[in-house]
């Protein structure tokens, strides 16, 4: 099943730096058709712009980072090559990972140090 990870930022009034100019309000990963109801409810996409992102596949191994900035979106894809690697992480390492990937990343824009 193809996944997306959406991160919704919003810009920090006054920043201290260039490099904590966003804060992190919240993020998740959901399925496409789970993404495609948040387009419509919560980031005003047109039904063209829907489409052509439901559209769009990039294959397997493919992770699609969705980021959401006021009323901006951007698409980026990573594809992994060899995943074997991750397939032999100990399985509560990587629970543990899925549980706080969001407070990590929140916390590291806040420092500014994505």
């Amino acid at each position: 099943m193809e996944r997306s990870v959406f991160i919704e930022l919003q810009r920090r009034d006054n920043p201290p730096s260039r490099a904590q100019s966003f804060l992190m309000r919240g993020g998740g990963v959901y399925s496409r058709e789970e993404f495609i109801q948040i387009m419509r409810d919560h980031l005003d996409a047109t039904e063209d712009n829907i489409q052509d992102w439901a559209n769009d596949r990039r294959g397997d191994h493919t992770v699609q980072v969705v980021l959401s900035v006021e009323s901006h979106m951007r698409c980026l894809w990573v594809s992994f090559r060899d995943l074997s690697q991750y397939r032999n992480a100990p399985k509560e390492t990587a629970r543990l990972m899925a549980a706080h990937w969001q407070d990590t990343l929140i916390q590291a824009i806040d420092d500014g140090k994505p």
